[in-house]
């Protein structure tokens, strides 16, 4: 018969297990990507900014792209396995082809404004600035693995 501290071990191990397992998300730049993407940024989408009204939203964005691969290079007499920025000039090891993660980070760059009131009932509208930056991360075969978005005000 196993104790209960035997049985809760045997949880805990079998729980831990399962954190390590490939958890796939079932997301497609093209077709989640799109107007409803937006809808809940500030300046951008119909959303308040920290419980005030947005009077002006985003007329322009600036959009910054980088994207990273994995690659090997090589390292005095070795190889290593690292993560490259496309736009990288360290030679990459091209007679050892890698088939791994790729990553396209984006940073979106913009301004609105919005209305506060003060205790004495007066308006005041001000800009600020917006950041959104999300991360895509992809698997050798191409398909998006994940997605990670935060929005900085």
């Amino acid at each position: 018969m196993l104790s209960f501290n035997k049985i809760l071990f045997i949880i805990i191990v079998a729980i831990s297990f399962t954190g390590c397992l490939e958890h796939r998300i079932i997301f497609d730049f093209t077709k989640d990507v799109n107007q409803n993407f937006f809808k809940q940024m500030p300046g951008i989408g119909d959303t308040t900014f920290t419980k005030f009204p947005v009077t002006k939203r985003a007329t322009t964005a600036e959009v910054y792209v980088s994207s990273f691969r994995e690659r090997f290079i090589e390292n005095d007499n070795l190889l290593e396995y690292t993560e490259l920025n496309d736009a990288s000039k360290i030679p990459a090891a091209d007679y050892w082809s890698v088939n791994g993660y790729s990553q396209d980070l984006f940073l979106i760059k913009y301004e609105f404004t919005y209305i506060t009131t003060t205790k004495k009932g007066k308006q005041i509208e001000t800009p600020t600035e917006g950041v959104v930056f999300f991360s895509l991360k992809h698997n050798g075969k191409g398909y998006t693995k994940s997605m990670k978005q935060v929005i900085l005000n």
